[in-house]
């Protein structure tokens, strides 16, 4: 069992690397102009702050739709 602390760190951290995914597929498929990018590196600590308050729904999002595709194996495991 995770501890609360544990378990905040995973949602943050799978949140992370889910805006990650989606931001890579939203630059591929749309052809977005990435002129933007020495901005965010001026405004990393912002940016960071903002991306953590994002990620952490994201996070608890993606941990709760992992448990449901994965139940079925998580019981033929335990058996």
């Amino acid at each position: 069992m995770l501890s609360t602390t544990e378990l905040f760190v995973e949602h943050i951290i799978s949140g992370i690397l889910s805006l990650i995914w989606i931001g890579a597929i939203v630059f591929c498929f749309t052809g977005v102009d990435t002129s933007f990018m020495p901005l965010i590196k001026d405004l990393w600590g912002l940016l960071a702050v903002v991306a953590t308050a994002i990620a952490y729904p994201v996070g608890i999002f993606v941990d709760t739709a992992a448990d449901k595709i994965l139940e079925n194996w998580n019981g033929k495991i335990k058996k």
